[in-house]
């Protein structure tokens, strides 16, 4: 089964993306690049308030269909 994701970027941007219900969070990391370039260690993602940071499966973090995960680019640090 798949799940339907919006991925809302900081700048105003969103992108679709379509995964598997047994994906985890490297695997939607990986779908993220792919789409927007950005790399998978610049990538923070919130959901729900929380930052997702564990490599868990999107279905432990509580994420399905139509939900939205916030990306924010972290900062490069000199």
């Amino acid at each position: 089964m798949s799940i339907e994701l919006k991925i809302s970027i900081l700048d105003g941007g969103t992108i679709d993306l379509t995964m598997q219900e047994n994906s985890k969070l490297s695997d939607l990391r990986s779908a993220i690049k792919n789409q927007t370039g950005i790399e998978e260690d610049k990538q923070r993602l919130i959901y729900l308030g929380r930052v997702l940071k564990e490599d868990k499966l999107l279905t432990e973090y509580n994420i399905h269909s139509g939900v939205c995960i916030q990306l924010v680019k972290a900062p490069v640090l000199p």
